[in-house]
């Protein structure tokens, strides 16, 4: 049942087209038509099987090459996600590593350990997750 519907409803301008074969507009509207009522796969094989015919073999290449156009012209991008920036995790990761290292440097150089005390460092790792990193990344 698929099928003879499918071959009514192009029949009519598959004439029309023949009736008009060296005309590259009549192929264009041919080819769009069948684009609008999502039948680019029988027009495609409309046109392979006129390839077999002498003389209608070069319009049906072209017109192939229309169907081609038509269908890739109906794909839709697929989406993608966005990938995080490496710089949302490493730069707060690089921040509080310079962090800690400059305190243990003070307290050390300073002789007060309290500088490098559990509470000093913690107080370091909120700092640095408040900073907004997320900002870091490129266009965001």
């Amino acid at each position: 049942m698929g099928a003879a519907l499918d071959d009514d409803s192009l029949e009519a301008p598959w004439q029309e087209l023949r009736a008009h074969w060296d005309d590259p507009a009549a192929h264009r509207r041919f080819v769009n038509r069948a684009a609008l009522e999502d039948r680019l796969p029988e027009a495609g094989r409309r046109y392979r099987e006129a390839r077999g015919e002498k003389d209608l073999a070069p319009r049906a290449a072209e017109g192939l090459d229309l169907v081609l156009g038509a269908a890739l012209a109906k794909l839709k991008p697929t989406p993608r996600e966005e990938k995080p920036s490496v710089l949302v995790w490493v730069a707060p990761l690089a921040a509080l590593a310079a962090l800690f290292t400059a305190t243990t440097a003070a307290a050390q150089l300073l002789h007060r350990p309290s500088l490098a005390s559990p509470s000093v460092l913690a107080v370091e790792v909120a700092l640095v997750a408040l900073v907004p990193w997320s900002r870091l990344r490129g266009g965001a």
